[in-house]
């Protein structure tokens, strides 16, 4: 059973979180300041630090929580689907409607990428979505909803497809119109994995190469 100190201890670290949310998705990571952190949360600069290394570690913490989040958000919408294929359209779509959210913008599309980098975004982003659309994918490659490729591959391809289309959502003059030409892009992405007619993927013949000198 934790005691007072403890649930103090951590009231205090979920504080933070929430204020650097809020700070965040209101202004920004440049324009944020530990100091906005600290004073958002009610607490001293010195208990912010005692919690997190500094700004940056607090945004993994606000990002990471934000993805799971999303994540949940997204399955939730696919409650009463049974087809594979369509959980995975739902799901997506999910998730880009939920891009047309500012916080969702500012923190997990504009400054994710240059505030983690790529590694430490693509780590974050597999972890709490690729299990799911890979079992999603692999379910409709046994359907023969999907030709037989690698569902890792596929996933992670159809992830950075997503995640692309969010962006251009993101930053969009038109945001509601973005959100429906992506979607409909995406889905016609998703479409296009389908079995050919011969219920497979030729592959292209490899030509013979003469040697050198011949």
């Amino acid at each position: 059973m934790a005691s007072l100190r403890d649930k103090h201890v951590e009231g205090t670290r979920r504080a933070l979180v929430a204020a650097a949310r809020r700070c965040f998705g209101a202004a920004g990571y440049g324009a944020t300041s530990v100091d906005d952190i600290a004073a958002a949360a009610g607490v001293t600069k010195g208990a912010l630090y005692h919690h997190f290394a500094g700004k940056r570690d607090l945004f993994v913490t606000v990002y990471d929580e934000l993805e799971h989040e999303l994540n949940v958000r997204a399955q939730s919408t696919t409650t009463d689907v049974t087809a594979p294929l369509d959980v995975l359209r739902r799901g997506f779509a999910a998730f880009l409607d939920l891009a047309l959210d500012p916080v969702v913008q500012r923190i997990a599309l504009l400054d994710a990428p240059s505030v983690l980098g790529t590694a430490a975004k693509m780590e974050i982003d597999t972890r709490h979505s690729l299990a799911g659309v890979r079992a999603s994918i692999r379910a409709s490659i046994d359907d023969g909803q999907i030709a037989p490729l690698d569902p890792d591959v596929v996933a992670q391809l159809l992830i950075a497809a997503c995640s692309q289309a969010a962006l251009l959502i993101a930053t969009a003059a038109d945001a509601p119109r973005a959100r429906r030409d992506a979607g409909a892009a995406l889905d016609r992405l998703i479409t296009g994995l389908a079995p050919t007619e011969t219920a497979g993927i030729e592959r292209p013949r490899q030509r013979r190469e003469r040697p050198l000198g011949r």
